[in-house]
């Protein structure tokens, strides 16, 4: 879904807490930064567990959440997050 929207140039798109359908706000936009693409999970750079929030000390951690599972291909999004007024309440982009 994401790599075809960014094919087609549809790169922002709106961002929710939660579905829609079950009460969800919008919280901002996201743009897509690059074109989307599949990762093994253990070629992950180290780096990018901040990026991910930075709640897993190495990468077999962050792995646990995928039944660690390193060979695992992973789709890669990668955006800029720009919040609403309601968003900047909650999310910051720091």
């Amino acid at each position: 879904m994401w790599r075809r929207a960014y094919d087609q140039g549809r790169t922002v798109h709106k961002a929710y807490d939660k579905l829609p359908h079950s009460g969800g706000q919008q919280i901002g936009e996201i743009t897509l930064t690059c074109r989307p693409c599949l990762q093994r999970l253990g070629d992950m750079p180290e780096g990018d567990l901040e990026r991910e929030g930075g709640l897993w000390p190495d990468l077999e951690g962050f792995a646990e959440q995928f039944g660690g599972n390193l060979d695992l291909q992973v789709c890669v999004v990668e955006f800029a997050f720009r919040p609403t007024a309601y968003g900047a309440l909650f999310y910051t982009t720091a």
